[in-house]
């Protein structure tokens, strides 16, 4: 699919999963045209068009930028708290698919991280159960991220933990 999709301004694409966008309905249009133009064969009943929010991969796209899906967040809410390393390493996975949500993860995640050491004892303490709450939280906020705009300022930040 990338191979085909190459080029397209506003097409993005998850497996089989496109996603085509657009700043206005026209050049919405105008890259929906242009992805036709690589004759793909569409499931009708999977297209919706022109909409002004859409759920993508368990994201929500909107003309204020990507958020973490809510019922995902919530859920979160109500996970239990991992009991075994295995359990902690299925939590995790499914964190670190919002990374880019959870401002200074690394540090926020070290306590968990540390159980997973190979010569660690499963010790689920109290730091460990404030990161695994505070992490739960933040996914379940209306933390947005916002859409690039060439015309904008931007401040690069990344995380550098010491962990």
């Amino acid at each position: 699919m990338d191979t085909i999709l190459e080029g397209l301004d506003g097409v993005g694409c998850i497996l089989d999963d496109l996603i085509i966008t657009g700043k206005s309905d026209e050049e919405h249009l105008k890259n929906l045209e242009s992805v036709l133009k690589r004759r793909l064969r569409l499931e009708k009943s999977k297209c919706s068009l022109i909409k002004s929010e859409v759920e993508y991969f368990a994201f929500i796209l909107n003309k204020d930028g990507i958020q973490p899906y809510p019922k995902k967040g919530e859920a979160m809410l109500n996970e239990p708290e991992p009991e075994n390393v295995k359990e902690l390493q299925s939590w995790l996975g499914l964190v670190n698919y919002y990374r880019k949500f959870i401002p200074d993860m690394s540090t926020v995640l070290q306590p968990l991280n540390e159980l997973l050491a190979k010569k660690s004892k499963w010790n689920w303490n109290k730091n460990c159960k404030k990161s695994f709450l505070k992490i739960s939280k933040l996914l379940s906020s209306t933390k947005v991220l916002a859409h690039y705009d060439s015309n904008v300022n931007i401040e690069l930040a990344f995380d550098a933990s010491p962990y």
